[in-house]
């Protein structure tokens, strides 16, 4: 199994892993506003899988549905 990087790859790559540490880090930030850094933090956790998903899909062919997070994220 080769692994083919190009432009749409390496642009999932980078939008998942900031979107996964942006929402770790308001996850685990100490501030007055906490409720709403927990929402933020969830909506960017919830938006990494999405990006994931595609991810995995366009790498493997097949799509492995780790979570529908489309439901869950819209709330947020």
């Amino acid at each position: 199994m080769q692994l083919e990087l190009n432009v749409s790859t390496i642009t999932d790559l980078i939008t998942f892993s900031s979107a996964f540490m942006l929402g770790v880090l308001f996850m685990i930030s100490k501030s007055e506003n906490k409720k709403a850094n927990v929402y933020l933090g969830l909506f960017l956790i919830s938006l990494a899988l999405e990006v994931l998903d595609v991810l995995s899909e366009s790498i493997t062919g097949l799509s492995i549905g780790v979570v529908q997070t489309s439901l869950f994220t819209l709330p947020f």
